[in-house]
């Protein structure tokens, strides 16, 4: 898990995520157990990636609930995880791909009002070899 915050020789293009990751989504909790949670337990997620192989997660709450962060791979794995506090309004995280193999992943946020999900894939870009031809 550490692994992911270290720099990597390995160059990922981050053409690989088929779109920038950017997706904003919000959970209504369900109905207040009592009379102070009136409020909605709303949880918004924005991802961006950049071009050196990196993904910006922010999180924004507008109720004190508590959520999760995670990172995995394709069978499910918690390949990283992150606790945003009750208290703690905002969090921006930003994860360090490029060390992953290609294939598919996920971020979710997991609060008690729901899970947010988005899929994405990892792949190092072909390069192709042009012949080259001299008339001498």
């Amino acid at each position: 898990m550490n692994n992911l915050f270290a720099s990597s020789a390995r160059f990922v293009g981050l053409s690989a995520l088929v779109a920038t990751l950017s997706f904003t989504t919000a959970l209504a909790g369900s109905k207040p157990t009592d009379d102070k949670a009136t409020e909605k337990a709303a949880v918004q997620v924005t991802a961006f990636s950049t071009n050196d192989a990196k993904i910006w997660v922010n999180v924004q709450k507008e109720a004190p609930v508590g959520a999760t962060l995670f990172l995995r791979d394709q069978n499910g794995n918690a390949l990283y995880t992150h606790g945003i506090g009750k208290k703690q309004k905002t969090s921006a995280t930003r994860l360090d791909v490029s060390a992953l193999e290609d294939g598919e992943y996920m971020l979710q946020v997991v609060s008690k009002g729901g899970t947010i999900t988005k899929k994405f894939e990892l792949r190092t870009p072909q390069t192709s070899v042009q012949r080259q031809l001299e008339i001498q």
